[in-house]
Order: structure tokens, then sequence, then C-alpha cells
């Protein structure tokens, strides 16, 4: 089974205006998914891993995917993603990233 919504707003309860987005999300063999594209991994920041982060833990999915063009992930990127794995962890949150090299 598979099951795809594209980019979504996400609310805190209460407020009018999005906190966040999420780029994907997806029910794939009864697994839960949410992710984060970008058109280069540098895209990536501290505060939009933190709201990744706030989101996870509010609706624990399986997995975060997170994915970016480009064939390597900047060192700043990698300890935010590691960071986050580790701050997960509790959760059951798996982060699994993609580099999407364009050849």
């Amino acid at each position: 089974m598979f099951f795809y919504v594209p980019c979504q707003d996400i609310f805190k309860v209460g407020d009018e205006c999005p906190y966040t987005d999420r780029d994907v999300i997806v029910i794939q063999d009864g697994k839960f998914k949410i992710g984060e594209i970008k058109s280069n991994a540098a895209g990536f920041n501290g505060n939009g891993f933190t709201k990744l982060e706030d989101v996870a833990k509010e609706i624990q999915p399986d997995e975060i995917i997170i994915a970016a063009a480009g064939e390597d992930w900047p060192p700043e990127v990698q300890v935010e993603i590691d960071q986050r794995r580790s701050t997960l962890d509790p959760f059951a949150v798996e982060i699994k990233q993609f580099s999407l090299a364009w050849k």
C-alpha cells in the first residue's frame, strides 16, 4: 500500500498561521513517514531542523525522510541531522537522508 500527500502546512493547535510545512507525507506498507526536500542541502538550517523535530515529537512518524539535490551534505547540516537522530531515537523515529545526484 502507498498513500502520498503533497506539501501540507502544519499548525499548532489554536494558531491561525502555519508553524511549518512538510513537503512529503506518506503511508507506505503501514509506516507513517514525513519528509523535507530541498533543492540544495545547504538549504537546511537549524530552525528548520528544530521545527522538524518538534513536529516529529508531536505526531511521532515511523520515519523522517530528508533529501536534497547534490552529492555531499555540508558538515554543519550533517551535524544537525546526527543531533536529531539522537534526540528522536527515544521516540522510535528513524531519520533517512538521501542525496539526489542529478547526472
